[in-house]
């Protein structure tokens, strides 16, 4: 009763008499600016921002105290609830903070000591996926600091409450576990909305995020730079940042097929810890020898790479849930003609930490499960001989540190294992790593930047011819699924000479400008591809060709207008849906032929013209079947549900989400398809939220700009329609589920009634905050339950949600450009049910997990969208 009666006065406080009527509305101007004091009249907008962002208030336990205070005893909405704070003055946040002193813990207590079993070792549960979140707690938020803080000398503030917001989030994880207890048998949307909530208040466990907090070394992110010459050049672990499409000319060894495995227990600090003399020997006695070239792995389970590290169970079956290391080896015949070339280790996609060593030699390490990654192998094999591959995995679990992407409990599953293509390619001495398609404009004027780089030790004047030919894409030739560009290469339409010096063991890059006369824009309706095809000749004799698809494409947002232009001219409205990289046979494993089924599906059955790959890097042939298929695609680093600014602060120190984003631009820098670059989704506190996406914009624009959108997708109840860090974005976007969550008291209570009103509201007032930009829906969604008995909601959902959409679409169904329009696009969660730690299946597809089964949204679906995308199917 009492800690009702509490919050019933915090939300008094926050509301004050007569506020909510009188104030009025930020605007756009207001919040893209830093945080200033409003005109005369306005609030104190830079202490009440702070309410907001890592500056006043360090993770979401503090600002959420406050925020759920008011919201709980007074069921306003989050916009009604932000303006009633906004509008209140420094007075609001003095006040907040006092009563929380002064009230808030002696209400709660301090929290009781962990519960334990029965026999007293409060052991986790078997599987991490079931078990409840980790309530480890650091010195300077343990409970024992909060209530040492306030007995203290007046002390008090963003400090003090910080303290008392975790102590009150320790308490609330255990008194609430049995108001929990029934989670699990919630229905599944709820389950996703509240699932976010829940690792917002309860997830904390950072032992890692301790360690590195104040550490002054860590696992450094693969990707670096160098300046040579004016040219920014990136490198990946030490070598020039590679092309990661195949190059058939070069000799390659596919890794693919039978490998060694063997589960183990891992070291996750170790994992994550800078690769020394002493962290390799801690690294190579955890795994007992099994790195050496002579270890006996004969007693090892035997697993056809790629593979998921989770044994499947069938479309409605949960996978198997496993977070923790795993060794992986072979032996393979390095042919005798490889000596005295440039070898690269290429793997497409392991998760989470990866080492490799050769011929017991370690080669160097990756971390991320998502992004691409090489390492120079050069000097450790023996052309041949047999030589061995061992790979030591970590998939460290999620929620057990802030130092890693993602780290929260996330709305999918967390596969295992070397589930990408893996393979050694042998180059010349003096090669073509890279080619950089700077600029194809539809007028055919053309720049290109190729990277050659000269392992030997004298200095190589090389000679360099590029050709564009025309790309011979069929959709029924096995052709279609090629890695290598250069089986689609048709007739020469451009070509060009250049040369460049390049010093003995160093990269140069060097820019060629080009013109092709009656160039083919590639756009959704006519998805027109090229082949840049160079050749290269060193003075020592050395000779190389590289190959690239690549589109002559403009993408940029309208000056007069808030819509995109394609090409110059005003782009389609964007219908679409977002996929998990996901299957019930294979995990996250998925053979190419079941990337372009997929697709195909997305596009003829679903008639949708734009794809959101989910919250991560795909498999690289994703992108090159968008190109070929006419699918624009939007493509996102895996920093998800990253809620507090302590995390912030680990994960920028640690350098992994520029390396992530540098890593997703650089691979995918040459498909046209790809127009948007997505730092972010459903992310915490304004202002660190903010400097992050600040950071990656900036990175790009000033070191490898390629001209596409940079973006986000914001949750719309998290603040709300004037997020402040949309101001960094060139185009903003946010998840919108109105009726099913966001407006309601209960959030566990839908209305889909309020549907089509709440998505309408927002979307104008996003407008009015944001009126120079195109607003999309990056995620609108309903689930259907397993046995589909909501299957007729979210049909309903869909319906009302596109109205709002309709209302406001840049682009009408006849494509004509609309005055009125602002809506840029929108993208249906999701294409088909994918496997979710949480539920199990999320249920959200118009297709079920067999992509047999379908739904009654999947029709409705096709109809709408049918007439946007241009589709003229039988």
């Amino acid at each position: 009763m009492k800690s009702a009666v509490i919050l019933l006065v915090l939300a008094t406080m926050v509301i004050g008499p007569g506020w909510l009527g009188a104030q009025e509305v930020p605007t756009y101007s207001d919040l893209s600016r830093p945080l200033e004091l409003a005109p005369a009249g306005g609030a104190d907008r830079e202490r009440i921002g702070r309410l907001y962002s890592a500056n006043g208030f360090g993770s979401p336990g503090e600002a959420e105290t406050v925020w759920w205070a008011g919201k709980l005893a007074s069921g306003l909405t989050d916009e009604q609830l932000s303006l009633a704070v906004l509008g209140g003055g420094s007075e609001v946040v003095d006040t907040l903070t006092q009563q929380l002193r002064s009230e808030y813990l002696d209400a709660f207590g301090p929290p009781p000591p962990p519960e334990r079993d029965a026999a007293g070792a409060g052991e986790p549960a078997a599987d991490p996926a079931d078990a409840e979140p980790d309530e480890r707690q650091t010195p300077e938020t343990s409970p024992a600091a909060a209530v040492d803080a306030k007995r203290g000398d007046g002390e008090s503030g963003p400090g003090w409450v910080s303290r008392t917001a975790s102590s009150v989030k320790s308490w609330g994880a255990r008194k609430g576990k049995d108001a929990l207890a029934g989670f699990s048998r919630l229905p599944d949307p709820v389950r996703r909305f509240a699932g976010r909530g829940v690792d917002r208040a309860l997830s904390g466990a950072a032992w890692v995020g301790d360690l590195f907090d104040g550490a002054a070394e860590t696992l450094a992110g693969s990707v670096t730079g160098r300046e040579e010459e004016g040219r920014w050049i990136p490198y990946q672990n030490g070598v020039p940042f590679p092309s990661f499409e195949r190059q058939a000319v070069r000799q390659t060894l596919d890794l693919a097929g039978e490998w060694r495995f063997e589960r183990t227990r891992a070291d996750h600090a170790l994992s994550l810890s800078p690769r020394t003399r002493a962290t390799l020997a801690r690294l190579e006695a955890e795994g007992g020898g099994r790195h050496s070239a002579g270890f006996d792995d004969t007693g090892w389970e035997r697993r056809q790479v790629p593979c998921s590290d989770n044994a499947m169970r069938g479309p409605m079956g949960r996978p198997e849930s496993y977070e923790d290391g795993s060794w992986w080896r072979r032996t393979v015949d390095v042919p005798l003609g490889w000596r005295g070339r440039y070898v690269r280790f290429v793997c497409y996609g392991a998760n989470y930490t990866a080492d490799v060593w050769v011929n017991g030699k370690h080669a160097g390490a990756h971390e991320g499960g998502y992004t691409s990654w090489t390492l120079d192998v050069s000097r450790l094999l023996r052309p041949g001989r047999k030589n061995s591959i061992a790979i030591r995995l970590d998939n460290i679990p999620w929620q057990s540190t802030n130092a890693i992407l993602p780290y929260a409990r996330a709305d999918w599953h967390n596969f295992g294992g070397l589930y990408r293509d893996l393979y050694l390619e042998a180059c010349a001495p003096v090669s073509i790593q890279n080619a950089y398609v700077r600029s194809a404009r539809p007028d055919g004027s053309l720049e290109v930047d190729l990277v050659v780089f000269n392992r030997r030790p004298t200095p190589q004047r090389v000679q360099l011819v590029v050709a564009v030919k025309r790309a011979m894409v069929s959709e029924t030739a096995p052709s279609l699924l090629t890695l290598d560009a250069a089986q689609l290469a048709g007739p020469e339409v451009a070509r060009a000479d250049a040369s460049v010096d390049v010093p003995g063991g160093q990269a140069r890059m060097v820019r060629v400008p080009m013109d092709v006369p009656q160039a083919r824009a590639w756009s959704p309706g006519m998805p027109n591809l090229y082949v840049l095809q160079a050749d290269s000749r060193s003075a020592a004799g050395d000779t190389d060709t590289l190959s690239t698809q690549f589109g002559f494409r403009t993408i940029e947002v309208d000056r007069e207008a808030p819509r995109l232009l394609a090409n110059g001219e005003p782009a389609p409205a964007l219908a679409g849906v977002a996929r998990h990289e996901d299957h019930p046979e294979s995990g996250r494993a998925l053979p190419s032929r079941q990337v372009k089924d997929d697709l195909l599906l997305i596009r003829d059955r679903l008639r949708a013209n734009f794809l959101r790959t989910a919250h991560y890097p795909n498999h690289p042939l994703t992108y090159l079947l968008t190109d070929r298929l006419g699918l624009v695609a939007w493509e996102e680093i895996p920093f998800y549900w990253v809620n507090d600014a302590r995390a912030y602060r680990v994960l920028a120190r640690r350098g992994l989400p520029l390396a992530m984003w540098r890593e997703m631009v650089l691979r995918d820098y040459n498909r046209p398809s790809i127009w948007f670059w997505s730092a972010a989704n459903e992310c915490g506190p304004i202002g660190a939220r903010r400097k992050h996406i600040k950071t990656l914009r900036e990175d790009l624009r000033e070191r490898y700009d390629d001209g596409r959108l940079v973006t986000q997708s914001a949750a719309a109840d998290y603040p709300g329609p004037f997020d402040q860090t949309m101001a960094e974005c060139d185009v903003v976007a946010w998840t919108l589920y109105f009726g099913i969550g966001f407006e309601a008291r209960d959030r566990f209570k839908k209305d889909l009634s309020q549907t089509l009103a709440g998505t309408r509201e927002f979307l104008e007032k996003a407008h009015k905050y944001f009126p120079d930009k195109p607003v999309i829906a990056s995620e609108f969604g309903y689930w259907a339950t397993p046995e589909g008995g909501l299957a007729p909601d979210q049909l309903k959902f869909f319906e009302e949600a596109m109205k709002a959409f309709e209302e406001r679409s840049t682009m009408d169904r006849r494509g004509t450009p609309r005055k009125c329009g602002f809506v840029a696009g929108w993208a249906w969660w999701a294409a088909f049910d994918y496997f979710t730690v949480h539920t199990g299946v999320s249920t959200f597809g118009a297709f079920q997990a067999d992509r047999q089964t379908t739904r009654p949204v999947l029709e409705a679906m096709a109809n709408r969208y049918g007439a946007y995308s241009g589709w003229r199917g039988e």
